[in-house]
């Protein structure tokens, strides 16, 4: 199996100005000199970090001096409260990422795409025809009879979705269809559920570990959900690689909100660290982690800034102030010309589901004319033949967001003298305690492996307000602290592997472990069709990735079917052979299914809009509206949401 990489990302100076030891030009030594008044901007690509420090005769291992500034803020943010109660991992999806849901007793495992846009929890449940699987969806259907603990819902205990009575009927109908023309149908159903835990088995019982990061610890957060048992699947909620989608925006059907009311989590806080691996495996590729209930700053590379919140409920929208071009070869930040009036017009949120960026068409023009300056030709999002190295020679795109001003204030007074990164009091002395967001070249770029080209997916065409995707959530523990109306930004490599790894040795016969999931990647093939492309009036998304190995099912030869040595044999001599003619037709097939694997020194996976944002690409919000493009409205909580015909 292959885990996600683990990219570091380190501040950079925006001037250089001496250090002790004639060591200069870096915000990692600013945090050991803090007498030093340089100029910080985060997120610099390592090997560019690197690069610049051996140029200017400095050292890497003033790099371990970071470690100083996490125990620092590991007491600081106990101080503020935020400790967490779990701390689950992530998987990469085709350019979402997603986690682990087990639900129904004994637990049945439910691959879910995190959703900061959206308030439903839902999934194909076995009355759900033609619904991707097995071709698509990692998991098999969740079937609601093997499940001693599952309740359909009537009419009197529905959470969000319509009462159906009459002839004999009382249940609860629930459903979403977006702009794109993906939809799903439901009725709304009860299980006791939880999040994380291991990926490929279920657990029975709590460890009773007392450690957020303890995947063994997880079945202690198995609350009573309510979810959708979907029904039937268009578009691409049937051939995303997840099963179903995990609401988690400011909602009281959302996921995060039913286990604080279920009393499994003590504060309304969630925070999201997502990163991205170069090869995507049907058996889990780790992306990050997921924490309910607060923050883990062993997640923290830098000190967490925080942006407000400007929505008390629905969609989590933040105030864009400034944005700024970096060239990759100067520290100076070119600011686009375009006031904070058009920038602000509409609602901007930070939608976790959305693949992509997608920004206010007002900032285009002044977005291409830097671009233009910095770059020397016109920004395009026309596929591009370049290299890695190529990539990484385009700018950095820096957001200003307006910040929590007295916690910023808080956290500058209480790091004594030492310099905080990722405000923005250097490039905007008006407006110090703004943070900014930075998003380097290799996270708005992606690599179509099958074209070998790259295409830049941080689109300019939103009608009113933005969306910021997955792609700058990523390199940040992103945190969603509701209760506070507020969001943290903290650098981060996101790597769940290596601090969960001391909790998974010693467990290897442990009787608490369900047995394991059938696994996908060791399943026979058969090369699912290729989804037709969605495009919209705004914006033409490529086609879906899909992978090249299905989720079907093994047959299991078992003695008491077959118990003679003849008839074992014989058993044996077919199954030979099938297999040599599976092995003949993957050879004769290889050179024409979809892949992932990466070409060396390609940096990212090709990605597309997942179903639960497929209204993204439409012509974006009207001025005043809450949400975008829903077809059946009844704004509950500010999310437009409807049932189905």
């Amino acid at each position: 199996m292959l885990f996600g990489c683990r990219s570091n990302y380190y501040a950079f100076a925006a001037t250089t100005i001496p250090s002790p030891g004639g060591i200069s030009s870096n915000a990692i030594k600013n945090k050991v000199y803090s007498g030093n008044e340089i100029v910080s901007i985060p997120l610099i690509p390592h090997h560019e970090y690197r690069r610049r420090i051996l140029a200017e005769g400095g050292s890497l291992e003033l790099e371990e001096a970071t470690e100083f500034d996490r125990s620092h803020y590991r007491r600081r943010s106990l101080e503020m409260n935020t400790k967490p109660d779990q701390v689950a991992g992530l998987f990469q999806g085709y350019g979402t990422h997603y986690a682990d849901l087990w639900c129904g007793t004994p637990p049945q495992r439910q691959t879910v795409i995190v959703d900061t846009g959206s308030a439903n929890t839902a999934f194909p449940c076995s009355g759900c025809k033609d619904c991707g699987v097995p071709k698509y969806h990692i998991d098999q259907l969740f079937i609601e009879k093997d499940s001693s603990s599952f309740n359909k819902l009537n009419c009197k205990q529905c959470k969000k979705g319509t009462c159906v009575a009459g002839d004999g009927k009382d249940y609860c109908k629930l459903g979403m269809s977006y702009q794109e023309g993906s939809s799903w149908s439901a009725y709304e159903a009860q299980d006791s559920c939880y999040v994380g835990g291991l990926h490929k088995a279920a657990l029975l019982k709590d460890d009773k570990g007392s450690d957020d990061m303890d995947p063994y610890h997880a079945p202690k957060f198995a609350f009573p959900m309510k979810f959708g048992c979907q029904t039937g699947l268009t578009g691409l909620f049937k051939t995303q690689l997840a099963d179903g989608i995990m609401g988690m925006d400011n909602a009281p059907a959302a996921f995060w909100q039913q286990m604080y009311d279920s009393g499994t989590i003590a504060k309304k806080m969630f925070s999201l660290c997502f990163s991205r691996s170069s090869i995507v495996e049907r058996g889990g590729t780790t992306a990050g982690a997921m924490t309910m209930g607060g923050l883990d700053p062993r997640l923290h590379h830098d000190d967490m800034v925080f942006t407000s919140v400007q929505h008390s409920t629905g969609f989590y929208g933040v105030h864009i102030r400034k944005v700024y071009l970096r060239p990759s070869d100067s520290a100076k930040a070119t600011q686009l010309d375009i006031s904070e009036q058009d920038l602000s017009r509409g609602k901007t949120i930070v939608d976790s589901g959305t693949t992509d960026t997608y920004f206010t068409r007002r900032a285009a023009a002044q977005f291409k004319t830097a671009w233009k300056q910095i770059v020397g030709k016109e920004y395009s999002q026309a596929p591009q033949s370049i290299t890695a190295e190529q990539v990484n020679e385009f700018p950095t795109i820096l957001l200003q967001i307006k910040g929590d001003e007295t916690l910023n204030q808080e956290i500058i007074d209480s790091a004594g003298g030492r310099k905080i990164t990722g405000l923005a009091r250097d490039l905007d002395q008006e407006n110090p305690l703004d943070v900014i967001v930075a998003v380097p070249p290799s996270h708005y770029f992606e690599y179509d492996v099958d074209k070998k080209v790259y295409v830049a997916r941080f689109y300019l065409n939103e009608g009113s307000g933005s969306v910021l995707g997955a792609n700058v959530m990523q390199g940040h523990d992103v945190f969603f602290d509701v209760e506070n109306y507020r969001i943290g930004w903290a650098e981060s490599t996101c790597d769940y592997e290596a601090l969960v790894e001391p909790f998974l040795a010693g467990h290897e016969d442990d009787k608490n472990v369900a047995p394991d999931v059938p696994d996908p990647a060791k399943s026979p093939e058969k090369k699912p069709d290729k989804p037709t492309p969605i495009i919209t009036p705004d914006v033409g998304i490529p086609d879906i990735k899909e992978d090249n190995k299905e989720h079907g099912g093994a047959v299991k030869v078992g003695s008491d079917v077959c118990s003679s040595s003849r008839c074992q044999a014989g058993v044996m001599s077919i199954i030979l052979a099938l297999v040599l003619i599976a092995a003949f037709r993957m050879f004769a097939s290889k050179s024409s299914r979809p892949s992932y694997e990466m070409q060396s020194g390609d940096l990212e996976l090709r990605t597309t809009v997942c179903a639960a944002d497929g209204y993204r690409d439409g012509p974006g919000y009207a001025d005043g509206d809450v949400g975008p493009g829903y077809k059946d409205a009844d704004k509950e909580d500010g999310v437009t949401e409807g049932e189905m015909a």
